[in-house]
């Protein structure tokens, strides 16, 4: 049976540095080891406190972020592949997007690992155990050292270097088509089901859940959360349970509703989502499993297809009929900021007649486009959030980066 102390040890091992790393980023270990003693020599504190200080600032200049549980359980995937692999995000990535995931994955795993290290430090003090507390610390300055090299320095890596070395060996990777680019050649809801219906022992649940990415533009994780059809009518409504939503962002709840002209481009799929309502069958919530066959049933309609190609699509339906606060509420958003990586006004196609969109969370009105719509009707504010705000302030001193003011010499007197 293993003991505390070997468990404890174990723990502490899988939060060492790689020796890959601490190999490649030595030069920046050891000098923030030297800057860590000679801040305690200036100030006669203890080096393990100065260290730890300087672990804690990293930190907070890095921010907390919070994901979801499957995006978690995503990043922790792709960064035990980097370590096994012995790549950093900018070594490993090959796009622009691929990097931001590789990147986001890395941050938030190694932030967590630093964490960690701090907490079983802590504990190691209060069981006045301080030479396993000093290992510790020594361990986070490591890892915290390391981070503030990859994420937070100027000079970090980023993209950008990334694509300028692959152009120069001619490995350049050509970057696809983008979301926002298959909205424009998505098929419209009607030529989907159609295309769906082609497909054999297609399961009728992939079929509405299918329609309802066409008809709505919604995300994967909110069908996974659960969502409601009315019919009122000729109209179709579609209660929504948000995805993304903190005390900042996202709208909670929104109701979305839609009609279809009787013999427009989503007449069929809107009367099919009409059957399903009225036969009672409102309640639509899909599982892992569900969203892998509706996702295969898409591309096999057409490559490339996605549930956010549609997403895009209604976007652009959104930006050109309705003003900027209605249609950051059929997107699910609080503030008008993210419109503009959302779909474009010029590429609406009109397959679905988007009615109405209301949300639980007001909207706040923080950019605006040079030719927005004369149609809004709400009158359009300028106001930064407070998180908007914060980052315009300039950053903070860090406190390692003190220099004590060079005194001059005084003049040697002329000798006569």
């Amino acid at each position: 049976m293993k003991t505390r102390q070997t468990i404890d040890e174990a723990a502490t091992d899988s939060l060492r540095l790689p020796v890959w790393l601490r190999r490649h980023h030595a030069d920046a270990i050891n000098a923030a080891a030297d800057q860590v003693i000679a801040e305690a020599k200036r100030t006669g504190d203890d080096p393990g406190i100065m260290a730890d200080r300087r672990v804690k600032a990293i930190l907070a200049e890095a921010g907390q972020r919070n994901p979801s549980a499957p995006t978690i359980a995503r990043y922790r995937r792709a960064y035990a592949d980097m370590l096994a692999e012995g790549k950093t995000p900018a070594d490993k990535a090959t796009t622009f997007q691929h990097f931001n995931f590789l990147r986001s994955a890395w941050r938030y795993c190694e932030a967590e690992a630093i964490r960690g290290l701090r907490r079983q430090s802590e504990a190691a003090r209060k069981a006045k155990d301080y030479a396993r507390m000093a290992d510790l610390t020594g361990r986070a300055l490591q890892r915290a050292t390391v981070f503030d090299v990859l994420f937070l320095q100027p000079d970090r890596p980023t993209w950008g270097a990334k694509a300028a070395a692959l152009r120069a060996a001619g490995l350049e990777r050509k970057a696809g088509k983008s979301k926002r680019a298959a909205s424009r050649t998505a098929p419209t809801p009607d030529q989907l089901l159609f295309l769906l219906s082609q497909q054999r022992r297609r399961a009728a649940r992939v079929e509405v859940a299918s329609l309802l990415f066409a008809c709505f533009g919604v995300r994967p994780q909110e069908l996974k959360n659960g969502v409601r059809l009315t019919a009122r009518g000729d109209a179709l409504g579609l209660e929504v349970k948000g995805a993304k939503v903190d005390g900042v962002r996202g709208q909670p709840r929104r109701m979305l509703v839609i009609s279809a002209e009787r013999f427009g481009l989503s007449a069929l799929a809107i009367g099919l989502l009409h059957e399903e309502a009225k036969a009672g069958r409102t309640r639509i919530q899909l599982t892992d499993a569900d969203l892998l066959a509706v996702r295969r049933a898409l591309r096999e309609a057409q490559p490339g297809l996605s549930p956010y190609a549609y997403r895009h699509a209604r976007a652009s339906d959104a930006k050109a009929k309705m003003d900027r606060a209605t249609a950051a509420m059929w997107l699910g958003h609080r503030t008008d900021r993210a419109q503009s990586y959302y779909g474009d006004r010029n590429s609406s196609s009109g397959a679905v007649r988007l009615e109405a969109a209301k949300g639980t969370a007001p909207v706040r009105m923080v950019k605006t486009l040079p030719n927005q719509s004369k149609r809004s009707s709400i009158p359009v504010t300028v106001a930064l959030s407070a998180m908007a705000a914060a980052q315009r302030k300039a950053k903070p001193p860090r406190p390692w980066d003190y220099k004590p003011p060079t005194i001059p010499k005084a003049p040697k007197s002329p000798q006569g």
